[in-house]
């Protein structure tokens, strides 16, 4: 295991949160808004195809300065605070519709969900997932394949962002498997 992979439990808080959110988010002037919201998920199958379905998604707060990972070793001291807002993990019996691929749009669900209960105005969200086709087809640098399993719940999630996005600022960040450690770990079943 190299230095910068976290270790649930046998690291602080504070350095699981600088492996979490190193070098992903770009350099750009210091928002308008006073706060961000970072939001990782998961998503796991097992076994995958038909298996039981776990979701996990983690938020954080931020105030007071954007990160810059560009020109920073510590990209948290670009904040006056950073800190986990809240974190929970769902569990979804096995189905024949179930995969990895309908479980990190349903982990993605779960987090926009969150967000619109919230009631979140005026925020810049960078939502952090390792599932590249996921992050890609929100960007919308992927189609959406309507013969797909996971087809519903990721038009469900685009019509979600949709709405959210009239009040919010989002961005979708790809980040390794091992900078998501605790959302992953959270989708565990």
């Amino acid at each position: 295991m190299n230095e910068t992979e976290p270790e649930i439990g046998k690291r602080s808080i504070a350095k699981f949160e600088d492996a979490q959110i190193k070098k992903k988010i770009k350099s750009t002037p210091p928002p308008k808004r006073g706060r961000q919201i970072l939001v990782f998920f998961d998503g796991s199958c097992w076994p995958n195809p038909n298996g039981k379905m776990g979701l996990g998604v983690v938020f954080y707060e931020a105030t007071g300065f954007r990160i810059s990972y560009a020109n920073s070793r510590n990209p948290k001291s670009s904040y006056r605070t950073l800190r986990i807002t809240n974190k929970f993990s769902r569990d979804i019996e096995a189905s024949p519709n179930n995969t990895n691929n309908v479980a990190e749009h349903s982990a993605l669900n779960l987090a926009l969900l969150h967000i619109k209960n919230r009631n979140f105005h005026n925020e810049e969200i960078f939502i952090f997932g390792d599932s590249q086709m996921t992050i890609k087809q929100m960007n919308k640098e992927y189609c959406l394949s309507t013969e797909k399993k996971y087809y519903e719940k990721a038009k469900e999630n685009m019509n979600l962002l949709f709405d959210l996005s009239i009040d919010n600022k989002f961005e979708f960040i790809w980040i390794p498997r091992e900078l998501n450690a605790l959302a992953d770990s959270l989708s565990k079943i």
